[in-house]
């Protein structure tokens, strides 16, 4: 039997500090997502809480899951591919931010997350040393760019003698059990005229785009435009560029980035206005985009569960244990889930019991109900599906 994961229970604000959560959301028994392998009909689930701070507005998760649970190199199924997707993704955050602008043959990056070099490769020749740590990595050197492993958290002595003058987090934030002390920490070995470059999901696109699905247990903290500035605010920071990336995981991302050289703030000195105004306008939007997820959920329950034909998955999705979670375990019942990636050929979801195949061996038949059942590429999976004109498509009318 797989054993139940330690958990650590968070009963305070990650950004203030304080005990004044408001819980929004429970989410009994929630599934594990990204893991790939053989199914386990007991592999375990966590009782899961979603929670919102009325003073700041992000949103987090009450049960903080161990992270050699959720990260073992075995099991664990999520790494930063060079996909095109990806790489979209990167020249936004390029863009967006003006990171280049920033950069000079003298400057050393620190980047904090990474788990290859595609960022670094995309900056070469713009800096005198890049460092990337992450915990997957092992330590080694390559020409003028260093790999280092463990959490941040383990290596700010490292850090401070590395001296950059740049860090870049991509997708970081969200999975810190405590970002603001974190961020303090560095803040507090490097000194001033650091300048940050970060990228979380947007929660404000991920409700009104209907992905409530991506709210899973290795995401525990949820931001959007109001929180961030919150969140730097309370470092004594100052926010250079805010943009929302439409193209980005989740819904939808926001990528920012700040420095903390003004010497007229001091750390925790200073949360932007708007009170619990901010908190209220958070809760009504999460109140009105849960009723219509539930919605849609119901929706395309009924129209799996009233199929007379043969149902189907396309697209073998992170998030789907989560999606087959809000759906009532209708996806358990599907044939079988095709993907155009040969790597996940014959494999399945430690979770679910359905099995992924290959898109080559999907035929179009006027019986079929192709479900989508990647909520990431919804959009690309309506357009790969135009070539099954005889099978009904069905999915989130929201994307």
């Amino acid at each position: 039997m797989t054993k139940i994961p330690q958990q650590f229970s968070r009963s305070k604000s990650v950004i203030t500090g304080k005990e004044n959560l408001v819980d929004v959301w429970e989410l009994p028994k929630l599934p594990f997502t990204e893991f790939f392998g053989g199914y386990k009909s007991n592999f375990p689930t966590v009782n899961q809480y979603l929670l919102l701070c009325p003073e700041t507005g992000v949103f987090q998760l009450s049960n903080i899951v161990d992270s050699s649970f959720l990260y073992n190199s075995e099991d664990y199924n999520f790494r930063t591919l060079t996909t095109s997707k990806i790489k979209s993704e990167l020249k936004f955050f390029l863009s967006s931010t003006s990171l280049l602008r920033h950069l000079s043959r003298d400057i050393r990056i620190l980047e904090i997350g990474g788990n290859n070099t595609v960022m670094a490769e995309m900056l070469s020749g713009h800096y005198d040393k890049y460092a990337i740590c992450d915990p997957i990595l092992e330590e080694s050197a390559n020409g003028n760019i260093e790999f280092w492993n463990g959490q941040i958290e383990d290596n700010i002595e490292r850090a401070r003698d590395f001296q950059p003058r740049i860090i870049i987090l991509r997708h970081v934030l969200e999975h810190l059990k405590y970002p603001v002390e974190v961020l303090s920490s560095i803040i507090n070995a490097l000194g001033k005229n650091v300048v940050f470059f970060v990228e979380v999901p947007n929660f404000r696109l991920t409700q009104i785009r209907q992905r409530l699905d991506a709210v899973f247990h290795q995401h525990v903290n949820y931001f959007d435009e109001l929180s961030i500035e919150a969140l730097v605010g309370v470092l004594g920071g100052e926010i250079l560029s805010m943009e929302s990336n439409l193209e980005g995981s989740n819904g939808g991302s926001l990528v920012f980035s700040f420095t903390n050289f003004k010497e007229s703030r001091m750390m925790g000195s200073h949360i932007a206005t708007g009170g619990n105004l901010r908190g209220a306008s958070s809760l009504d939007r999460f109140r009105t985009c849960l009723e219509l997820f539930h919605k849609q959920v119901e929706l395309l329950k009924q129209s799996i569960d009233a199929w007379g034909g043969s149902v189907v998955g396309f697209g073998a999705g992170l998030m789907l244990p989560t999606l087959n979670y809000h759906l009532g375990g209708a996806l358990e019942n599907l044939l079988a889930i095709y993907d155009d990636d040969l790597l996940k050929k014959g494999s399945g979801y430690s979770n679910l019991s359905t099995r992924i195949s290959h898109a080559s061996e999907l035929h179009d038949d006027v019986q079929n109900l192709i479900v989508i059942t990647s909520m990431e590429n919804q959009r690309k999976i309506r357009s790969r599906l135009e070539e099954f004109p005889k099978s009904s498509i069905i999915g989130f009318q929201i994307n």
